[in-house]
């Protein structure tokens, strides 16, 4: 399935409230969308089903439901969830960035 690593990160960005299904298949939509590809919302939203209804059966599967009905939410309990969230935590672009101005520094001579 192409949408794994999407639907964990538009779950993760939700947080504990979870979202329901037809907005995360919305936001998957929405990923996956642009100029150059279009694919159609309904297989969009079948594969987002298919990973829940896969993923959200066991207690130790990564996906788990709310107290609302048709919510998910990533399972706090879940080995996998804790390794996915290392994928996902943003790093600091400042230091990135210093270090790209301190190594273009113009050695070159002067034409005139």
């Amino acid at each position: 399935m192409k949408y794994e690593q999407d639907i964990t990160r538009v779950l993760y960005e939700a947080g504990n409230n979870g979202l329901s299904v037809k907005k995360i298949a919305r936001h998957i939509f929405n990923i996956h969308n642009g100029l150059f590809e279009q694919t159609p919302y309904e297989e969009v939203y079948k594969d987002v089903i298919a990973y829940i209804n896969k993923n959200s059966k066991s207690k130790k599967d990564i996906l788990e439901k709310t107290g609302k009905w048709g919510h998910y939410r990533l399972n706090p309990n879940s080995q996998a969830d804790c390794q996915l969230l290392f994928n996902f935590e943003e790093h600091d672009t400042n230091d990135d960035q210093e270090k790209l101005e301190n190594k273009q520094v113009d050695n070159s001579l002067s034409l005139f």
